[in-house]
């Protein structure tokens, strides 16, 4: 038993050794990796930003209906958070700027809808106002401008967005009062669901200041039709401002 016991204590004695040599090989080629990385990526700058979205959807509406119905869509103001990444290409000015951020889109809507009672004519007031959060993804070829230390940048590029979740707020309005009915977004290709894939177009504009700072304006143009059969057409639109800032700063 001593024996066995000593045996069993150098061999695991002699593998805790080469696990540790492994692992100290593998820590300092990992480093070597790194380091060889952020010598090639040394242009890269990596940024954080936030700001306003202001939502307004293409929308076209196909009532069959003997009720006498009028649809009058409005601009909801969301917001966006994310990250951005500022990357030269080469000397001539040209860079790409690819982000990742979360984005609340959606719209805001009001129906008035006449209808008869005993008692006379009456008028329904509906407004809705619907919120769909996105995972989204443009990726800009932009331009910049060198001012000074300072750049203006212009780009635009494709897009791609994945819905997360949403709802949609609907308030009635009559003669007696007004009530409230809260319905979450559904995603799916069915009935009143919405599809939640969304990709398009994305126009951009910005300032670049030597500190770091970065204001951006943004236009976001959806392209396909996220309803199903039997909805109304609904194509995402939204203006967007925001303020970024490059917290690792490579070459502008």
């Amino acid at each position: 038993m001593p024996f066995r016991h000593s045996l069993a204590q150098s061999y695991f004695c002699m593998n805790g050794n080469d696990k540790r040599k492994n692992m100290r090989k593998n820590v300092v080629l990992s480093a070597i990796l790194l380091i060889g990385f952020l010598s090639a990526s040394a242009q890269i700058s990596i940024g954080v930003q936030g700001g306003a979205v202001f939502s307004k959807p293409k929308s076209t509406y196909e009532v069959n209906s003997t009720l006498p119905i009028t649809v009058e869509a409005s601009s909801k103001t969301g917001f966006m958070a994310g990250l951005i990444v500022d990357l030269p290409l080469g000397e001539s000015g040209f860079r790409l700027m690819p982000e990742l951020n979360y984005v609340s889109k959606g719209g805001r809507g009001s129906t008035q809808i006449g209808i008869s009672l005993p008692t006379g004519p009456a008028q329904i007031g509906i407004d809705l106002t619907s919120t769909i959060n996105y995972l989204e993804l443009p990726v800009s070829l932009a331009y910049s401008a060198p001012v000074g230390d300072h750049f203006f940048v212009m780009g635009a590029g494709p897009y791609v967005a994945a819905g997360l979740n949403g709802k949609t707020l609907a308030k009635f309005s009559d003669d007696v009062g007004i009530s409230d009915q809260e319905e979450p977004i559904v995603f799916g290709s069915v009935g009143d669901e919405i599809r939640r894939w969304d990709y398009g177009a994305n126009l951009m504009a910005g300032f670049i200041h030597h500190s770091g700072l970065m204001l951006k304006a943004n236009y976001s143009l959806g392209i396909p039709n996220l309803a199903n059969e039997g909805n109304p057409e609904l194509r995402n639109r939204y203006f967007g401002i925001s303020l970024a800032y490059f917290f690792m700063k490579g070459g502008r």
